[in-house]
């Protein structure tokens, strides 16, 4: 089974779920054809008061998301959220982000928070501070 767009993260805009369409449908084509499940790569994870984050994998290919940002969705409004990005307890990225960070909408994160990861030293958790 395969989702992307609004059924993985509800209330985005129909161009950010066109987009995640796009940048899916070649590896889900290639699964379709060659039954072969993609290496394991690093999981992305939300730490409270984050519901959730997409995607939640770093591919050992390098590949970014589409427009190159973190989707996440809060349960705590902050007006000009500080985002920290750890592995292994240690903090490998922070970025402060002038929109703010409101329940019942998507929040963009920048793919930065991640894109120092390790892949050997286990997963990547977002928090907010």
């Amino acid at each position: 089974m395969f989702a992307v767009g609004n059924l993985l993260h509800p209330v985005d805009t129909a161009d950010g779920a066109a987009l995640d369409g796009r940048h899916a449908a070649p590896k889900i084509v290639d699964w379709l054809r060659t039954k072969t499940a993609a290496p394991q790569g690093i999981r992305i994870r939300a730490a409270k008061p984050f519901r959730w984050v997409a995607p939640q994998l770093i591919t050992p290919d390098g590949a970014i998301s589409p427009r190159g940002d973190l989707l996440l969705w809060t349960d705590e409004y902050r007006r000009t959220p500080k985002l920290r990005g750890v592995q292994d307890g240690r903090t490998i990225a922070e970025k402060r982000t002038p929109w703010p960070a409101a329940p019942g909408r998507v929040y963009r994160a920048p793919w930065t928070l991640v894109s120092g990861a390790n892949p050997a030293a286990g997963d990547v958790t977002i928090h907010l501070g």
